[in-house]
């Protein structure tokens, strides 16, 4: 992989998480630089320390950290926090880390393909 490529994962969450509708408005996107350079993704405690990354990265971005917020904000600010973490692990396409991924519970998206 490229330096440059790694050290910006940002631009994978730059396709937008939308914060909790007690901070912003969920049509609002923005993104959000997630560094993994210095890690070594084929290991196991690269790859965890890179889902922990990504997983700070959502609970800040999502507002998952709101001590006052109700039950119903707490559970989008949690759903928006788990998007983000899955569609880091789908955009950064590493296998280990995705299997590291759904080792520790995670679950990737469902992709139908229909022939026509």
């Amino acid at each position: 992989m490229k330096p440059v490529a790694v050290l910006v994962i940002g631009a994978l969450i730059s396709f937008a998480m939308s914060a909790p509708a007690s901070a912003q408005a969920w049509s609002e996107r923005y993104s959000v630089r997630v560094p993994y350079g210095d890690l070594n993704l084929n290991s196991d405690s690269g790859a965890d320390a890179f889902l922990n990354r990504l997983d700070r990265a959502g609970a800040r971005t999502c507002g998952d950290d709101t001590d006052r917020a109700s039950l119903a904000q707490r559970r989008l600010s949690r759903e928006c926090a788990v998007l983000f973490t899955q569609k880091g692990v789908v955009r950064i396409n590493h296998a280990h880390v995705t299997e590291r991924y759904i080792a520790r519970g995670g679950r990737m998206p469902t992709v139908d393909i229909a022939s026509m």
